[in-house]
C-alpha cells in the first residue's frame, strides 16, 4: 500500500498539467499507469498531429483568403 503511494506520487509528478484531469480521480498506480498509457498510445498521438496539420492548412487557406 505504501509503494504504491510512492509510485502514485511519482506518476503524478512526472505527468504534464494536460493530463492531469484524466487521472486524478484515479486509485492505484496500476490504474494512472494504464490511463496515461492509453492517453499516450500511438493511434492518439496520430489523431493529434493529424489535427494540428489540419488545422495548420485552415490557417494557411485563411490568410490567403484574407490577404487578396
Amino acid at each position: 500500500m505504501e509503494n504504491d503511494i510512492r509510485a502514485q506520487d511519482i506518476l503524478m509528478e512526472s505527468v504534464k498539467y494536460p493530463l492531469i484531469p484524466h487521472i486524478e480521480g484515479l486509485e492505484t498506480s496500476k490504474e494512472i499507469y494504464d490511463k496515461m498509457v492509453e492517453l499516450l498510445s500511438e493511434d492518439v498521438i496520430n489523431n493529434v498531429i493529424s489535427l494540428r496539420y489540419d488545422l495548420h492548412k485552415l490557417k494557411l487557406s485563411n490568410d490567403k483568403w484574407l490577404s487578396s
